[in-house]
């Protein structure tokens, strides 16, 4: 009999005392059992150590680090996982009690490297706001599920076959903001299934303090170390039909958050526009992408150097 868990579960915590506790309460009620949990305290300050140490389950392992962020954090739990199947899970969110049953019953069913889950976007009131998705199975260019923005960037919400990660040694960036874009682009490279749940099972936690609503001049310098990484990094195969529009897209968000740093000067923003637009040069725009409404006006106003303009209005006066 094999003792190993099926599913191993990494959460990387960080001065979240307010809201761990709900997040490894909602992993520990899984109607699917045959998991391990592995939670990294990456060098907290606050009682967030304090919070873990109230559970005991014998499947729940703790690892106290000194600070490396969340990437080294997600690192670290990677190197301790044994599961055939990884999940991520951000310590200020939780889900449903059927979030890993519904994931490895489509994992199995399909035969999937990847199942992407829908998310809940719980504001600060907390209301849930729902985004509509089909429910898709990707066999040929698998990859093109995340190239052509049918699925979401992010590492949390998805079931993944471990051994892609360690058979193609994928890690993810330490030192770096936005460390999803510098990753999952590769893990979606080598997957040859991925499927996307219509359910909505994972509920994330939108908060003012959080990355996603303060934007400093490192975060535009990562993405666009992230960005060369993309123009220099050799995809399994030739045939995506997304891949061009995957990268407009990412460089269009770069260029949108010069305008969102408050510190930012108008020479750095031109520099760093320059610096992106040069970056677009080895990208086509093609027939297909104009399917995808969401997506291409951004790739065609980075491609023909208009983002800049069309965000000037939009952020007039910054």
């Amino acid at each position: 009999m094999n003792d190993k868990p099926l599913i191993s579960i990494v959460v990387p915590v960080y001065n979240v005392e307010e809201y761990v506790s709900k997040c490894i309460r909602s992993i520990l009620q899984q109607t699917f059992k045959n998991y391990e949990l592995i939670v990294v305290n990456d060098g907290s300050t606050d009682d967030s150590l304090g919070k873990l140490q109230q559970f005991s389950d014998n499947r729940l392992k703790i690892i106290d680090q000194k600070n490396k962020g969340l990437s080294g954090a997600r690192n670290t739990g990677i190197k301790h996982a044994v599961g055939k199947y990884i999940t991520f899970i951000d310590s200020d969110d939780w889900i449903s009690n059927d979030y890993l049953e519904v994931m490895i019953n489509c994992a199995k069913k399909y035969n999937a490297d990847i199942v992407s889950i829908k998310e809940c976007i719980v504001d600060n009131e907390n209301k849930c706001h729902y985004k509509n998705r089909k429910f898709r199975i990707f066999k040929q260019n698998a990859a093109d599920a995340l190239f052509g923005f049918f699925d979401t960037n992010y590492a949390w919400g998805k079931l993944i076959k471990r051994d892609i990660m360690t058979k193609y040694s994928i890690q993810f960036p330490e030192g770096r903001n936005y460390e999803d874009i510098g990753t999952m682009y590769k893990i979606y490279d080598h997957a040859n299934i991925v499927v996307l749940s219509n359910r909505a099972n994972y509920f994330y936690s939108v908060r003012e303090g959080s990355i996603t609503f303060n934007r400093e001049i490192k975060d535009i310098e990562d993405k666009i170390f992230f960005i060369r990484r993309m123009n220099n990094y050799t995809l399994r195969t030739n045939t995506y039909d997304y891949w061009d529009l995957y990268v407009l897209v990412k460089i269009f968000s770069a260029i949108s958050d010069t305008y969102k740093v408050d510190n930012i000067t108008s020479k750095q923003r031109r520099k760093y526009i320059r610096i992106l637009y040069s970056l677009a040069k080895k990208h086509k725009l093609r027939l297909r992408y104009f399917a995808i409404t969401d997506c291409i006006s951004r790739a065609f106003l980075v491609r023909f150097k208009l983002a800049h303009l069309a965000l000037n209005i939009k952020y007039r006066g910054r």
